[in-house]
């Protein structure tokens, strides 16, 4: 086997260097400096060497960037990166701290940042140097994964997954690295960029315990003594955490006064700063964990290669498999569990979670956790209802606002209160009432937005999309119309505005699809329109709960991504404003912006993740290393802790993904406060009491 290697058009051939690696296509860097090709925006550029370029970015912009265009780029001709595996190149980074930095590949000299492009992120430590891959036609999710084990020695960039169709890749004009919001000036080093062919091999890639067979790291289990030595550590460790002293039954702060005790949770603005109020009426800030589970299952139909042990029909774990979408799938997490507390796993691995929780500093059972953990409460839980049917019930109409989320329903047919209605009677009786209930949510990041690259990032795609249906299957639309004849009138009078040519009312309700962007009297009509069907929403939602438990907190929806309508719509009817918040700290700019819908903020997902104990992926927010990722935990706490409108926040999850992906979507992420073989992290758990314990008295 040989290798090609091509340098701005002129070919060589030379031996091969790996049997592994078919073939290489190198991009000289020297040339590429001397011919002009590489442009820096708040950053100074210099050759580093044979085939490197050094990087030294400034802190005069948000975002300095250096430009790497691809030979002919200019002239329309971009470079044709199919068929090969991955974008790979050595970094070095000169700065004494680890450095998040990104990378992203262009496929249009022309883009926006969302479309003809696909950005990636890594960090790399301080005075590192390491080999990075881009991802070219090595999807993970091929292999029902959304991570997988590096290739020819190097890590996988991060990257979101939806942005990938956007890449033309028989197309490549131009690379570019770039920093963000950088304090002090910091110079990286790349050399040697290639692109690569080399087999993806998954082959035994899971050991006996579901951890990655290719690495060792501290707390990696070796055999079922590992786990039983395991346990027994643990047990001593949380015999001398307990946790935090000074907390009322609930969990409040057990000095507070000047609250009315009314048996349920509830918000009230003490100062300026909004705070939970126990049963007891004690102060308190929310530090939830979500999923508190035996772990998920992976599939493992069709993928028994990756798998060095599955059990037989002989063996007593062969009853953890399941069926899941018509295929096997086995709970490796569970099984590991059964190893480690026996015939009881369950219950004892239940109450080791409570305790962990406990000692950790948190205070809530979040949302996905198992629901025996209701029974017989010792520490304060959630109540979430899906927004869809019951497995026999009602469907309600639903159309897809943004193709890359799940669809959104028609909140304005009576099918939808009526779904809401049959999820919250699944809700056992023994939890109506009860004061151990934290809150309800409903709801998990509704799409009312469309993709972010749509106009003023998808605000208006609702409304759109609605108009598109015809009147006579869709309630939504006949809403949207008898408002709109309402205000106008005429038809006449709605095309002035709209400055539309539509024949008639009967035009409009049978659907159209009306060009973007829209102008501004269109826009206020869309933004009305918006408001209302998220007041819908929103006011059904907080019906469901009031009918079954009318004095519990109604905690909204888990908000993903949100436009004013949407958030305005929540504070109107909802306890709190909850949402998913994937980023360093909470916002400092929400009390200026927000201050005025005159409710707090519950952080309901936010995680750091790491790869350096032999997972695949980071997760949403991934950090070089497990003492990383835990300082990254005390700085986003801390933020919620400063912060006035935010009264609490949940961590997502308790436990890593199952290596090889969860069923539902592949997720492989390394997040969790415990591994997949039940060891908790021992940075994260140091991190959690430095930091939880003291937090509602630093507020």
């Amino acid at each position: 086997m040989r290798e090609r290697f091509l340098l701005l058009g002129l070919c060589l051939t030379l031996p091969a260097t790996s049997t592994a690696q078919n073939s290489q296509y190198l991009i000289s860097l020297d040339r590429m400096l001397r011919g002009g090709l590489v442009s820096g925006y708040h950053a100074d550029v210099a050759s580093a060497g044979f085939n490197a370029v050094s990087m030294t970015f400034r802190t005069s912009a948000s975002y300095p960037t250096v430009n790497f265009k691809t030979p002919g780029a200019s002239q329309g001709r971009g470079q044709d990166w199919r068929g090969y595996t991955a974008f790979v190149f050595n970094l070095e980074n000169r700065s004494p701290a680890a450095l998040r930095f990104r990378l992203r590949v262009d496929s249009s000299l022309n883009v926006t940042g969302l479309l003809n492009c696909l950005t990636s992120w890594e960090y790399i430590g301080p005075r590192q140097r390491a080999v990075y891959a881009f991802p070219v036609d090595a999807d993970p999710t091929s292999y029902g994964m959304r991570g997988i084990p590096g290739v020819a020695g190097a890590t996988w960039l991060q990257y979101n997954r939806n942005e990938v169709a956007n890449l033309n890749k028989a197309n490549i004009v131009r690379f570019l690295f770039f920093m963000e919001n950088l304090s002090v000036p910091v110079t990286l080093v790349v050399s040697e960029p290639r692109l690569i062919s080399a087999p993806i091999d998954l082959n035994g890639v899971a050991d006996r315990f579901g951890q990655y067979s290719g690495s060792t790291w501290p707390g990696k289990v070796g055999g079922d003594l590992d786990l039983l030595d395991q346990r027994v550590d643990e047990d001593a460790d949380l015999l001398l955490n307990p946790g935090p002293l000074g907390r009322s039954l609930y969990g409040g702060l057990l000095l507070s006064s000047g609250n009315t005790a009314t048996g349920r949770f509830r918000t009230k603005k003490i100062g300026d700063k909004w705070w939970f109020i126990d049963p007891l009426g004690k102060n308190f800030l929310a530090f939830g964990m979500d999923a508190v589970n035996l772990g998920t299952s992976t599939i493992t139909q069709d993928r028994r290669h990756m798998f060095r042990w599955l059990p037989t029909s002989s063996d007593p774990l062969y009853d953890l498999y399941e069926t899941y979408n018509g295929k096997q799938a086995f709970r490796m997490a569970e099984a590991n569990r059964r190893r480690k507390f026996g015939s009881e796993y369950v219950d004892l691995s239940l109450a080791r979670g409570r305790q962990r929780l406990r000692s950790w500093g948190f205070n809530v059972i979040g949302n996905w956790s198992d629901k025996r953990l209701w029974s017989a409460p010792t520490m304060p839980y959630v109540i979430g209802l899906t927004v869809g049917p019951t497995a026999t019930g009602v469907v309600a109409p639903s159309f897809t606002v943004d193709p890359s989320r799940k669809a959104i329903y028609d909140v304005f047919d009576s099918k939808f209160a009526q779904m809401l209605s049959q999820q919250a009677a699944l809700v056992p009786a023994t939890s109506l009432g009860d004061p151990w209930v934290f809150g309800w949510y409903v709801g998990n990041e509704p799409t009312f937005l469309g993709d972010g690259a749509a106009e003023e990032g998808g605000r208006y795609e609702l409304a759109y999309k609605v108009l598109e249906r015809s009147a006579s299957s869709w309630e939504c639309k006949r809403v949207f119309v008898a408002d709109l004849r309402a205000r106008y009138g005429t038809i006449q009078a709605l095309n002035t505005a709209w400055g539309t040519s539509l024949a008639s009312w009967t035009a409009l309700e049978a659907g159209v699809a009306l060009s973007r962007p829209s102008n501004a009297a269109r826009k206020v009509d869309f933004q009305t329109y918006i408001r209302k069907f998220a007041d819908t929403y929103f006011q059904k939602c907080r019906d469901a709960v009031r009918a079954k438990d009318p004095t519990a907190m109604y905690l909204g929806t888990r908000l993903f991504r949100f436009s004013p309508e949407t958030i305005a719509a929540n504070a109107a009817f909802a306890d709190v404003i909850s949402m998913s918040w994937y980023r360093d700290t909470v916002d400092p700019n929400w009390a200026a912006t927000y201050g005025s819908l005159n409710k707090p903020f519950l952080i309901s997902e936010f995680h750091f993740g790491a790869t350096d104990r032999g997972m695949f992926h980071g997760g949403l927010n991934k950090r070089s290393s497990q003492q990383d990722r835990a300082n990254a935990f005390r700085t986003y706490i801390d933020s919620v802790v400063n912060h006035p409108l935010v009264a609490g926040v949940f961590y997502f999850a308790y436990q890593d993904s199952p290596l090889t992906g969860r069923k539902e979507d592949g997720e492989n992420y390394g997040t969790g406060f415990v591994s997949n073989v039940d060891y908790p992290y021992p940075e994260m758990v140091a991190k959690a009491r430095q930091t939880l314990y003291d937090a509602p008295n630093r507020r």
